[in-house]
């Protein structure tokens, strides 16, 4: 073979394994979403959702059930395999909530004093983003409990319902995207968990109650498709007052979401259906920080530090609610 063979021989192979594994590493970013670069949504950029035939509403008792047999999930490791941790902080929810329940009759009962308590509807929304795992939410269930069951013996019609992600990163929706030509500012990219424990017209059931606790539960937080499922639950209900109280830890959060639309699109929908229900007059709305200051959300609000005090937070803080529409200040 002639030196000038070989060279362009040595040449071809050159670029021939250049080119396989540029090839590889193309696909390899493909596969695992490559971050790149996004600017913030504009103001006026509408909210999309890039598909929501990952989403999940379930009753909370079938819950564990549905994740656990997921193989996805089970794959990504997002499932608990020990079911004796869940049943501990169920434990530790159900002695808090023991413990102060009895109290809150009285509070109730001074609540609703100049106003009659059957015609309250209230439905409690509760956040279970990763940051609530531990005493928060063992607090939380404890303080949703209580609270329902005084709420229900006074004569209120109550709701519990919980709202996260069905898996981390966006889960099966973020798939989805990464084998379908990834389109920039793709909008919501993730699976919706929407989570019944309580419904109008019942009691709270210990089964579905303390699954409250599970943390499979606690991952991201979508809070303005969350606010709008719960105004779809109580918008026909007859009473003529109807309050959504949210009990959240922090802002809306989807790392896949606002990794690839910019930081502010799960903020500014929130803060968007909050604005279009207030406009609406037909529900009214409070908000319950939990460790974290709700009022630049919800003009009527509260929050705590001290988990101890979250039941009488939440009591006085309907006491607010119901105060305003004995005095006037919110007519529906």
């Amino acid at each position: 073979m002639s030196p000038n063979e070989i060279y362009w021989g040595g040449l071809g192979q050159i670029v021939l394994t250049t080119g396989f594994f540029g090839w590889l590493f193309w696909a390899f970013a493909r596969r695992k979403g490559h971050k790149r670069s996004v600017q913030d949504s504009r103001k006026d950029e509408p909210y999309r959702r890039y598909t929501t035939a990952h989403d999940l509403t379930l009753r909370a008792r079938d819950v564990p059930r549905t994740l656990a047999t997921d193989e996805y999930l089970v794959a990504k490791g997002w499932v608990l395999q020990d079911q004796a941790i869940w049943q501990r902080k169920a434990n530790m929810a159900r002695e808090i909530s023991h413990s102060f329940s009895a109290s809150l009759a009285g509070d109730i009962a001074e609540m609703f004093r100049d106003t009659k308590a059957d015609d309250w509807a209230i439905c409690l929304l509760i956040d279970h983003s990763g940051s609530m795992r531990d005493d928060p939410i063992i607090y939380t269930a404890a303080t949703a409990r209580g609270v329902s069951d005084a709420l229900v013996a006074a004569g209120t019609k109550v709701a519990v319902l919980g709202f996260s992600t069905v898996g981390w990163k966006g889960g099966r929706a973020r798939q989805d995207w990464l084998w379908q030509e990834q389109p920039r500012r793709p909008g919501r990219l993730c699976a919706l968990l929407h989570i019944e424990y309580q419904t109008f017209g019942e009691t709270l059931s210990e089964q579905d109650w303390e699954v409250m606790t599970h943390p499979d539960l606690l991952r991201e937080n979508v809070d303005g498709e969350a606010l709008e499922w719960a105004v779809s639950v109580i918008a026909d209900r007859p009473e003529p007052h109807k309050l959504i109280v949210m009990l959240s830890d922090g802002a809306p959060v989807d790392d896949a979401t606002l990794t690839h639309n910019g930081p502010s699109l799960l903020d500014r929908h929130l803060m968007s259906v909050i604005d279009c229900v207030e406009a609406e007059g037909k529900i009214m709305l409070a908000g319950l920080g939990i460790g974290f200051a709700v009022d630049r959300y919800y003009p009527r609000s509260r929050s705590t530090a001290d988990l101890t005090e979250m039941p009488h937070a939440l009591i006085g803080l309907i006491g607010d609610v119901a105060n305003d529409v004995r005095q006037g200040r919110h007519e529906l």
